[in-house]
């Protein structure tokens, strides 16, 4: 029972720091918005959920959190049927291929059919690791309330920040100099 309510306490927090950014990042109004650095440097670093799942483009494979310790990961929730995740995945393939050597992505295909998020995938031409999550379990588990969302994990299994909405190019750089600056920090 400890263990358990540990998670949802660690669930809550990150659900809290997940909707304040959101908040933040997407009000209106002529207010000077805090930048995105200036947002993930004010977050606490809570433990990552682990979690198995099978590989989208080989469901006899498995990906787990476990596979990535050692490294920074980029952890994206996506889905084949969501508008802003098709436009996010170019770029996010784009970013892997440049820094593919530095920080780890993967990609959870959430709430979603095998077959509708392989071939979105395999049209996009996505090369970095996925996973398949049909009933969306992990994002769950991680307090998400919406697709797309990103999850910045050290090397360590913290949990650095987290992102809904549809990332921009600049603002993925901002969270992963934010997160290789941990990781040198560590």
């Amino acid at each position: 029972m400890r263990g358990k309510t540990a998670w949802i306490i660690a669930g809550a927090v990150v659900l809290i720091a997940v909707v304040l950014i959101a908040v933040v990042l997407h009000s209106g109004g002529n207010e000077q918005k805090p930048s995105v650095a200036q947002l993930i440097a004010k977050s606490k670093p809570e433990p990552a959920h682990p979690f198995s799942l099978p590989s989208l483009t080989n469901q006899k494979e498995i990906v787990s959190l476990a596979q990535f310790k050692g490294k920074p990961l980029v952890l994206n929730f996506w889905a084949s049927w969501c508008v802003p995740c098709r436009k996010e995945m170019p770029m996010l393939e784009s970013a892997y291929k440049e820094l593919g050597g530095k920080v780890a992505f993967l990609g959870i295909d959430s709430q979603d059919t095998q077959a509708a998020g392989a071939a979105f995938a395999h049209k996009a031409g996505v090369t970095y690791p996925l996973a398949s999550d049909p009933k969306g379990n992990v994002a769950i588990a991680y307090g998400l309330f919406g697709l797309p969302s990103t999850m910045f994990i050290s090397a360590h299994d913290q949990i650095v920040a987290g992102y809904t909405g549809q990332l921009s190019r600049k603002e993925l750089n901002l969270f992963i100099d934010y997160l290789l600056k941990k990781a040198r920090n560590k």
